[in-house]
């Protein structure tokens, strides 16, 4: 009976071990809270950095399909012609073609920009960016003329 009583303080001392007191809950709960916040801006960073990159990609590969469409047929195609459809989901990011002429054009330029309710490029202004892939592969990225911040 004895040695039952003597292990008695230490089983208190371990229980009271395996709780926290406010203080140690606080500073444990503030940090983790501030590592998922700076978690969350290093995804988006990373989103934006990745859907810049995609729709970089995406530019070069419909370039090289219009480019060998123009080979064998002397004019450029339409996304139809060549099967395009848009990687991104909800189609937050819209293809299209520009060209400098008319459909006989001899130049191409292809269009990729944001939509107006999206941010697909990460500047923090949804809709204001376009990027413009020219016939020679030149990548351009523009902000979008007639933008008017606050809408």
């Amino acid at each position: 009976m004895e040695n039952n009583k003597s292990f008695q303080p230490k089983i208190e001392a371990h229980k009271k071990a395996a709780f926290l007191d406010l203080g140690e809950f606080l500073v444990i709960f503030i940090t983790l809270a501030l590592l998922i916040i700076f978690a969350m801006f290093r995804y988006d960073i990373a989103r934006d950095s990745a859907c810049r990159g995609n729709t970089k990609a995406e530019l070069k590969k419909i370039l090289k399909k219009e480019q060998a469409f123009y080979q064998s047929n002397n004019r450029y195609c339409t996304f139809d012609e060549i099967s395009f459809i848009n990687p991104f989901p909800f189609n937050y990011v819209e293809f299209s073609l520009v060209s400098e002429l008319e459909s006989q054009s001899k130049e191409i330029k292809i269009k990729a920009e944001e939509v107006e309710s999206r941010d697909a490029f990460g500047d923090g202004i949804p809709g204001n960016q376009y990027f413009i892939i020219d016939q020679t592969g030149t990548i351009t990225l523009y902000p979008r003329e007639n933008y008017r911040k606050g809408l």
